[in-house]
């Protein structure tokens, strides 16, 4: 876990190393081909943190002003809670479970919710970087072996964790590739949930 950690904030750092990098990066080009120059434009598109969060919309704003600087955000939710399962109980929670039960834990899984911004620079026309945080909410749960049949017939059931939930801070960074006039990839990594950010968003240009 710890070595995940250190490749987002990894990444986040070099990101914003990018956003400061040379004016000069940004006229790098196709030897031999025109020119393509630098368009101010509004985004908006989906986003994931895969593997947390599959549930997600983005948007962008790219300013003529001050070498093409502009702002993203996002809001990212998880479809999968162990709350929409079958074997959920709520009327228990781990504490309880530890001290009353005593069964055998099998495995665990957080639901998250999260809300990003960041700053973004172009290095050229078709390559923009960003690099920000934002709040990140996770809701924990503890799926236990109920060997005995006392909680539910399947013999599993979930449970809220409540002593692990809570707010994180979220730490993001990555690119957007224009691949044509209209449309554009996002690839980065998040630290809250730990993960990496996939997307597509379609372009306004500003007039």
């Amino acid at each position: 876990m710890f070595r995940s950690l250190r490749t987002v904030r990894g990444t986040t750092i070099a990101s914003l190393l990018l956003l400061v990098a040379m004016p000069a990066w940004s006229q790098v080009g196709v030897p031999a081909a025109t020119p393509v120059q630098f368009q101010p434009r509004f985004g908006i598109g989906y986003v994931a943190n895969v593997p947390n969060q599959f549930a997600g919309v983005s948007g962008h704003w790219l300013s003529a002003q001050f070498g093409g600087f502009g702002i993203y955000v996002d809001a990212k939710f998880d479809l999968d809670s162990p709350e929409r399962k079958e074997w959920y109980v709520d009327s228990l929670t781990v504490a309880e479970v530890e001290d009353r039960l005593g069964d055998r834990a099998f495995r665990r899984e957080g639901s998250w919710t999260s809300v990003n911004a960041a700053v973004m620079r172009p290095l050229t026309p078709q390559f923009t970087v960003y690099a920000g945080a934002g709040y990140s909410e996770v809701r924990e749960y503890r799926e236990y072996i109920d060997q005995n049949l006392r909680v539910h017939e399947t013999g599993f059931y979930w449970v809220r964790d409540p002593e692990t939930s809570g707010g994180r801070v979220n730490f993001i960074g990555g690119v957007f590739m224009q691949i044509s006039r209209a449309f554009a990839l996002q690839f980065g990594a998040e630290s809250q949930p730990a993960g990496f950010a996939v997307g597509a968003a379609y372009l306004i240009p500003r007039r």
